[in-house]
Formats: C-alpha cells, sequence, structure tokens
C-alpha cells in the first residue's frame, strides 16, 4: 500500500510536470509564430527599402548626367563669351558693350561649371550612401530570412515536443 500511495504520488507529479511542460511547449510555439511573423514582416519592409536605396542611386545617376549637360552648355557659353569678347574688342570703342556682355557671360559660364562640379559631388555622395544602404539592407534582410527559417524550426521542433508531451500526460492521466 505504501508502494502503491508513493508510486501514486510519483505518478502524479509527472503528471503536473508533463502539463507544465505542455503549457511551456505551447507558449514557446506562440512566440516562435510571434518571430516568424514579425521576421517576414521585416523581411518585405527591407526589400522595399532596398528598392527604394536603389531608385534613389538611379536618380543620382541622372542627376550627374544632367550636369554633365549643364556643364556642356556653360563651357560653350564659355567659349562664346570669349569669342563675343574677342569680336568687341576688334570692333573698338563701338564694340566695347561686347566685351562687357562677354566678360558676364563667361562669369556666369564659371558659375554654373562651379555649381555642376557641386552638384556632382553631392549626386556622387548619395550615390554612395544609396549603395551603402542597399548592402546594409540586404545584410538586414537575410538576417530576417534567417530568423524566419530558425522560427519556423523552433515552431516545429516545439510541435512535437506538444504532441509527445500530450501523449505522455494522457498515459498518464489514465
Amino acid at each position: 500500500e505504501t508502494n502503491s500511495t508513493d508510486e501514486a504520488a510519483a505518478v502524479d507529479e509527472t503528471r503536473k510536470t508533463m502539463h507544465s511542460l505542455l503549457e511551456a511547449s505551447t507558449e514557446i510555439a506562440e512566440a516562435a509564430t510571434t518571430v516568424a511573423t514579425s521576421a517576414e514582416s521585416s523581411a518585405r519592409a527591407s526589400e522595399v527599402i532596398a528598392d527604394r536605396n536603389a531608385t534613389l542611386n538611379r536618380q543620382a545617376l541622372k542627376i550627374t548626367d544632367i550636369s554633365e549637360t549643364i556643364r556642356g552648355i556653360a563651357d560653350k557659353s564659355d567659349i562664346l563669351a570669349l569669342n563675343a569678347s574677342l569680336e568687341g574688342v576688334k570692333a573698338g570703342e563701338l564694340g566695347r558693350g561686347f566685351v562687357l556682355v562677354g566678360q558676364e557671360m563667361r562669369r556666369l559660364a564659371e558659375t554654373i561649371t562651379e555649381a555642376v562640379r557641386e552638384i556632382q559631388g553631392i549626386a556622387k555622395e548619395i550615390g554612395e550612401l544609396a549603395q551603402g544602404a542597399v548592402l546594409a539592407t540586404e545584410e538586414g534582410q537575410k538576417q530576417a530570412y534567417e530568423t524566419l527559417e530558425l522560427s519556423k524550426r523552433i515552431t516545429l521542433i516545439t510541435g512535437q515536443q506538444r504532441s509527445g508531451t500530450e501523449q505522455v500526460t494522457q498515459s498518464m492521466d489514465e
């Protein structure tokens, strides 16, 4: 009778432990599912960010192309201004106005050329920053997918654990 009582107490204690394990594995499975959902959402957000950064990089390249066109116009304006100044000098006193206009056009062309250099520098920085952001986003995306896979494995394992624990608990109850 004492052995039977001790055995019943041990079985009851084991049953309680198994119920606790069942509850713990259920909570772990729910947490893993939440982590998986979050990782999947994070991966999708990373894809959007990477796409926007790539677009930003393309726009920076367009700015560089457009600024090259502007630089070409400034160079041609500078040459025209120089020619106007030379023609003004050839014309003597009557061409003095051409000389002044030519000098102003040259200053304007130089200012435009300098502004183009600044724009190209900024566009280059934007492109480099966007490229760095793309790489960082890709790394984050990779980690999000790894987290997603690990959380799926945890969910599977805890599901198997829960199933086994339920079977043991049921046997203990019987």
